[in-house]
């Protein structure tokens, strides 16, 4: 069975910006920290030292969006996406970079789409979602869309998009509230239904280090839930056994009554009974052998969890939504955050 393993080696480089040509060979960083979030864009940060006179002279052309950054764990990549932030002091020089899906929050949908009846008429939500990608990326692609990963949802629905009036990122978390997800794992986004993109072997209490968080989100309950469209609404649930929680959730973009109702059925999921999450909290970690390779934490999987060592013990089936990794000093710390099915990245 494979395992976590524990890193004995970080190592960094950077490449144009189509993830290709190298700048120079990868370099040894003083510390490292990078993850992978589901419906959201991750971030890395990597420090080096300032008094390195070969380090600065490698990183000292590299600039916001021209470039990528690559993180390499015992030589392979886990990590990889445009440099956003980069900063520079006398003691260290640090690099911010976000994945691939930072590129949507700063392109506008160019070109009229729609799906409604006077147009191309009602679609799976993962192929509306991959028209916006498609027409992000059009005037000017990263080397993305060759990779863009796309899975039905089995959720239809209606929208329309006016050009140059919204982001593409903004539609595309729109669409992760009514039934799809996303996530990016090097220059690949990918677009699929709130089913499982895969299932990973249990982990349970001796996979964890540290201390662990069973946490009842009361303040995300919803026994009743009402979406409102663009001339659309739906609602789901009703009275719980703890009393009435009601959600009102307005998304104009929605046209059609059934993605309405399928988010306001998701709502009542997702809400009744009040979301019981597993997190790992700073300080805490999975072991080295927990049955998991890093590889295969990609948001979105879901985990078997039988954590009965606690007041409140778990036992459940859950996704999941967050990936945190951190290295220094030659330790690394891989944490996670597991929610319910279709909980989102919040958790």
């Amino acid at each position: 069975m494979s395992v976590l393993g524990c890193a004995e080696d970080y190592q960094v480089g950077f490449t144009d910006r189509y993830g290709g040509a190298s700048t120079g060979p990868a370099l040894d960083a003083s510390s490292v920290k990078w993850g992978r979030v589901l419906d959201d864009t991750s971030e890395a940060t990597v420090t080096f030292p300032g008094d390195d006179p070969d380090c600065c002279s490698a990183l000292a052309d590299i600039r916001s969006w021209c470039h990528d950054m690559c993180i390499y764990r015992d030589g392979a990549m886990v990590w990889q996406g445009p440099v956003v932030r980069p900063t520079a002091s006398r003691a260290v020089t640090e690099f911010t970079a976000r994945d691939v899906t930072a590129w949507l929050s700063h392109r506008v949908i160019h070109n009229l789409i729609d799906y409604t009846p006077t147009g191309a008429g009602a679609a799976d939500l993962t192929a509306i979602a991959e028209h916006i990608v498609r027409d992000a990326f059009e005037p000017d692609d990263p080397n993305v869309l060759p990779y863009l990963t796309v899975r039905p949802s089995g959720v239809t629905g209606e929208r329309r998009y006016e050009p140059d009036t919204t982001y593409a990122f903004t539609e595309l978390q729109e669409l992760a509230r009514g039934g799809i997800d996303f996530t990016a794992v090097g220059h690949r986004i990918i677009l699929s239904g709130q089913e499982p993109l895969g299932r990973l072997a249990t982990l349970t209490d001796e996979h964890f280090a540290g201390d662990l968080k069973v946490i009842e989100d009361g303040l995300s309950a919803t026994t009743r839930a009402i979406v409102t469209g663009e001339g659309v609404t739906a609602t789901s649930g009703g009275v719980g056994v703890c009393g009435l929680l009601e959600t009102l959730v307005k998304e104009q973009q929605i046209k059609d009554a059934g993605s309405a109702q399928y988010e306001a059925d998701a709502l009542v999921r997702a809400g009744d009974p009040a979301p019981l999450i597993l997190e790992v909290p700073a300080g805490a970690q999975l072991t080295p052998d927990a049955p998991v390779t890093i590889e295969s934490l990609v948001p979105g999987v879901v985990i078997p969890v039988a954590a009965t060592d606690l007041c409140r013990p778990v036992t459940a089936v859950l996704q999941l939504t967050r990936v945190e990794v951190s290295y220094g000093n030659g330790n690394e710390a891989v944490q996670i955050t597991l929610a319910p099915l279709g909980a989102g990245p919040d958790y």
